[in-house]
């Protein structure tokens, strides 16, 4: 119980240190929170607690050294039908929300990525580095700005094909793509060319629309949110393009309720968070 505990106030810590920052504008701040959180496990896979009770413990005797363990069967269990722990926790996978709990990042099994996944990791990889790259005005650097362009296209067109079952995708290879799109989303997030935060803008969406990419992202989208979508509306002075393309985006989140939902439960329901939903509404 009190790891919960200390997680939530560290979850909660977080959350308020990106909402000021992006309150700030201040970039460089949130580049380099982002780049300390690297790693560490996600805000919202915090075990419950009956989770707690559920894990072995070191302080129950162990068994008796006369006791003779039946040996283990194919299927993961003992001949007396009893399994171990850690082919029972394999075999439940990760519990519901709604059920039990979940599955604590430590308890469950850290399988590596295989040679495919780290090869689209690697792609993916590849198109933020290059969408995060800040173009000049020489000829060479308007070559570079025109594959940031791509490369921006490119992570949008993967993220929303409807043939992509990112719910099949597994979680460790979504824990390593969570950094390198939150930095590209950060880099331009403040751009002065329009065709990049077009792109960027629909990037958010993009990750905001799939549970899987955005699940343990409370902090750092609780930041992207006002820097791409409330702020331009709340100041009023960009260029026309500019607000069309963000009401179009306003209004595609608020299509979707459960979206709407989620924003109003993880942020103006924590005293921690900022009020997304209400200043979304006014």
């Amino acid at each position: 119980v009190s790891q919960n505990v200390g997680a939530e106030l560290a979850s909660d810590a977080r959350t308020a240190q990106f909402a000021s920052l992006a309150e700030q504008r201040d970039l460089r701040g949130l580049e380099a929170a982002i780049g300390a959180t690297t790693g560490e496990p996600e805000d919202q896979e915090q075990p419950s607690a009956q989770d707690q009770f559920s894990r072995p413990s070191s302080i129950l005797p162990s068994p008796r050294p006369s006791a003779v363990t039946p040996p283990l069967s194919p299927g993961g269990t003992h001949g007396d039908g009893t399994g171990t722990g850690a082919a029972s926790a394999a075999g439940n996978g990760r519990l519901s929300n709604q059920g039990t709990g979940v599955l604590t990042p430590s308890s469950r099994p850290q399988v590596p990525l295989s040679i495919n996944e780290r090869d689209v990791l690697l792609v993916l990889t590849a198109f933020c580095k290059l969408a995060s790259r800040e173009a000049g005005l020489t000829e060479v650097e308007s070559y570079l700005h025109q594959g940031k362009l791509l490369a921006l296209e490119l992570l949008v067109k993967v993220l929303q094909n409807p043939q992509h079952a990112w719910n099949n995708v597994r979680d460790e290879f979504c824990r390593h793509l969570r950094q390198p799109l939150c930095i590209t989303l950060l880099r331009n997030c403040a751009a002065t060319d329009a065709a990049a935060f077009q792109l960027a803008i629909r990037l958010l969406v993009s990750v905001m629309m799939l549970p899987k990419l955005r699940r343990g992202l409370k902090a750092e989208l609780g930041a992207f949110y006002p820097l791409f979508v409330l702020r331009p509306l709340e100041q009023g002075r960009q260029d026309l393009p500019t607000l069309y393309t963000v009401l179009g985006t306003l209004k595609q989140l608020c299509a979707e309720p459960q979206l709407v939902v989620d924003l109003f439960v993880n942020y103006d329901c924590d005293l921690q968070a900022p009020n997304l939903y209400e200043r979304t509404v006014t």
